[in-house]
């Protein structure tokens, strides 16, 4: 019935696969829990390789650097079941029905969005931006996401049938972090593939420190970039995500080198007040946009005009 996906970089999985494999066991349904570690550290590998013995898991290594795209897609081939479950590796299940929500879903041939959940209390500060992020930004009932399901798509938490999958795989071309999530709801839109959101969330444990967190939306933009002037920029593409909607209002103003530039002015103190206790989802915000501005001005490339 269903394939549980879940590629793995250094990350224990550890409570996450056994409260799988108790909720598969409990309903009574044929299943697997695949694990692919991408290259971890010795650390995490020699804990995850004992969950070998837990009931449904295949337990496999690489032995090269797949990232986040490729080992999405070698998952999805190498399962079994004609339902895939993709899960992040550093997300906590938050209560004992997240298996059941799904499994009433497993004879459609819609895609279905579980939705991401954080914790309550306010982290220690070095981790307050991202999880300050995440609750105002990510963090949403199902009622809002389905508002703009495609938008809304995300891939921590997500179930798909394998043959849709293989229609839309992930972009093995793009290398760096960010944006795989995008570009496949982007796909999905285009090809006409339902796309409904539910009220069952995985909780986001790994949280990233202030500065990591924001190295990695500087990757996050420049995927972006590159996968937008792949596709010439096209204007749903464009529509559906608010930080390319913005630049490229911006460019047509032709106002991106006067950003760029009040970016490269502003930086340290935007990164600085980002990094500090009370940071501002606008600065963020304005930090994305600039940065995407410089980039695109440093590759020498342009993104045409949008109707």
């Amino acid at each position: 019935m269903i394939s549980i996906c879940i590629p793995v970089f250094n990350y224990d999985v550890t409570l996450l696969v056994k409260d799988l494999s108790a909720q598969a066991v409990r309903e009574g349904i044929p299943f697997e829990i695949r694990i692919l570690d991408d290259c971890s550290d010795d650390f995490f590998r020699k804990i995850n390789v004992s969950l070998q013995s837990v009931p449904g898991v295949v337990y496999r290594e690489s032995s090269v650097k797949l990232g986040r795209a490729a080992i999405r897609n070698k998952m999805a081939a190498e399962s079994v079941y004609p339902y895939l479950l993709f899960m992040d590796c550093d997300s906590v299940i938050p209560d004992d029905q997240y298996l059941a929500r799904y499994l009433s879903f497993c004879r459609s041939s819609e895609v279905v969005v579980g939705g991401r959940c954080y914790q309550e209390q306010r982290p220690p500060a070095q981790f307050f931006l991202h999880w300050y992020y995440g609750v105002h930004r990510e963090a949403r009932k199902a009622a809002e996401r389905n508002k703009h399901p495609y938008r809304s798509f995300m891939t921590n938490n997500f179930l798909i049938p394998k043959k849709i999958f293989n229609a839309v795989p992930l972009d093995e071309t793009l290398r760096q972090y960010g944006h795989e999530d995008t570009l496949m709801g982007y796909l999905l839109q285009k090809k006409g593939i339902p796309v409904i959101h539910i009220d069952n969330p995985l909780c986001h444990a790994g949280l990233e420190t202030a500065e990591v967190f924001l190295s990695k939306t500087e990757k996050a933009l420049e995927n972006l970039f590159v996968m937008g002037k792949k596709m010439n920029f096209p204007a749903g593409f464009v529509r559906e995500i608010r930080v390319l909607k913005a630049f490229s209002m911006v460019k047509k103003a032709g106002l991106q080198s006067f950003l760029a530039g009040s970016f490269c002015f502003c930086k340290k103190w935007m990164q600085k007040h980002l990094m500090g206790r009370h940071p501002s989802l606008f600065v963020l915000d304005l930090y994305k946009l600039g940065y995407l501005c410089e980039y695109a001005g440093k590759e020498i490339l342009c993104c045409p005009e949008q109707t």
